[in-house]
């Protein structure tokens, strides 16, 4: 009788399982991150993750705006956060704005931003943050 050897067929599945974590755990940063605007955040001591349905509002380091990775200006920055907040048939107004601007954006145009989300009507409002090594 022929004795059958488990770890010829248990050595192979193992490091399939692996090497498919291993590609689980170095994606995980793109899978939670609903924007693929690149934008050098600024530093915070709390970071809050949260994978809810949101809006993402992103500033690059030369003022441009995007809003849902798609170019936008001021001007239409109020109608067009005022019209995804409305879209929500569960809660109107009460979907997050998450604003991702640049560390080395002027302050001053991160408030006018911020600004004019609130002339919106959105309720909640956040500041997209990287945390502190340290911390």
């Amino acid at each position: 009788m022929n004795q059958i050897d488990i770890g010829e067929k248990l050595f192979p599945m193992a490091g399939v399982s692996l090497l498919v974590l291993v590609i689980l755990i170095a994606s995980a940063p793109a899978l939670m991150t609903k924007t693929s605007t690149k934008v050098h955040l600024p530093r915070a001591h709390v970071v809050e993750t949260d994978l809810e349905d949101n809006i993402s509002i992103s500033i690059k380091k030369d003022g441009s705006l995007y809003l849902n990775d798609k170019p936008a200006s001021l001007d239409t920055l109020v109608r067009a956060v005022k019209r995804l907040e409305e879209a929500d048939t569960v809660a109107p107004y009460y979907k997050l704005v998450i604003i991702r601007a640049d560390s080395e954006l002027d302050f001053g145009r991160v408030l006018e931003i911020l600004d004019s989300v609130k002339k919106s009507g959105a309720k909640r409002v956040a500041f997209s943050v990287i945390k502190k090594k340290g911390s």
